[in-house]
């Protein structure tokens, strides 16, 4: 009897399809319990006694850490743009203070992406935060990357995301490519230590082409923003988030060529908060020590360490008297 009979006589066409869907649950299966086993996000075992780092896609991995890990390990969080991202609160943390601060802000993003973050955040009992307000956050509205809800849930445990993410992460731990793939860059605590593709040799002149090149743009608040912005505003105060709020420390040359535009975002900002939140404005002669020392920045905008240790003193210290 040839094999092709013997197979027939044996397998019916029904039998086969129901022997090949057997084959391709388990394999299913046992993908979907590697990756709860795995679980890069904290989303299946206990986080406790873990440090979990952002590997690749800071949305979708702050959004999923703001689910357990976030809100079981810290007490209080930073959000707001790649401004914020890079501030360090990490001494802090390692004194005998009453915070644990991680940073929650994300590179790029506006409040369309801050506010998904925020809620799943005080929802899992987030008590206290530190808010970078920045005319970037609402200068243009909606999701630009993902779509957030469920889906990127349900992703945790198998999706193209997911799989990239253990890629970028091996790369990053191998110490492969260091400077696209820097091993750490967004650590345990959330801090994105981007100085190294960010600072330029020449800050006066990196500023003076900033200034020259944005010369007739304008940092206006995107309508459906501002109604975002606004109901964020509100959702902490429902919840009774207890924040200090804070104009990022623009360098002075900088903030005086669009002066118009970044006091009308915080006139706007201060209609919202109204008496609800501490706002502190580094942009007032008060900490002209910062915002006209080119030792603050690694470029036009963001801090360099040195920047970020003075003003992470002044936010501490203010999130310190609302407790």
């Amino acid at each position: 009897m040839g094999i092709s009979k013997w197979y027939q006589k044996q397998f019916s066409a029904r039998q086969f399809l129901l022997f090949c869907l057997i084959g391709v649950l388990i394999s299913l299966g046992c993908i979907v319990g590697l990756n709860v086993a795995v679980d890069v996000y904290g989303l299946f075992r206990p986080v406790e006694n873990r440090e979990i780092q952002v590997y690749h896609n800071e949305r979708v991995s702050k959004y999923l850490l703001a689910h357990h890990y976030v809100p079981q390990k810290f007490n209080a969080v930073v959000l707001g743009t790649s401004l914020s991202d890079n501030v360090d609160f990490t001494r802090f943390n390692d004194s005998i203070g009453k915070f644990k601060i991680y940073n929650a802000s994300i590179m790029g993003a506006n409040i369309s992406e801050l506010k998904p973050v925020a809620e799943k955040l005080v929802q899992n009992g987030l008590k206290y935060a530190i808010i970078c307000f920045s005319p970037y956050m609402t200068k243009n509205s909606g999701s630009k990357e993902v779509e957030f809800g469920p889906k990127l849930y349900y992703g945790a445990f198998g999706s193209k995301n997911l799989y990239e993410t253990y890629l970028v992460g091996l790369i990053r731990n191998l110490g492969l490519f260091p400077h696209k793939f820097p091993k750490n860059q967004i650590n345990a605590f959330g801090v994105n230590d981007y100085e190294l593709n960010f600072k330029v040799s020449n800050l006066k002149k990196q500023i003076d082409l900033v200034i020259n090149g944005t010369k007739g743009e304008s940092l206006k608040m995107d309508s459906v923003a501002r109604i975002e912005l606004q109901d964020f505003i509100r959702m902490l105060k429902k919840n009774n988030i207890k924040y200090v709020g804070y104009f990022h420390p623009i360098p002075a040359e900088v903030f005086e060529s669009k002066r118009d535009d970044y006091v009308s975002f915080e006139k706007e900002v201060r209609k919202l908060v109204n008496n609800d939140g501490v706002l502190i404005d580094f942009n007032i002669k008060k900490y002209s020590y910062i915002n006209t020392d080119y030792d603050n920045y690694i470029d036009h905008g963001h801090l360099s360490k040195i920047g970020q240790k003075k003003v992470a003193e002044v936010l501490y210290s203010e999130l310190d008297k609302l407790k």
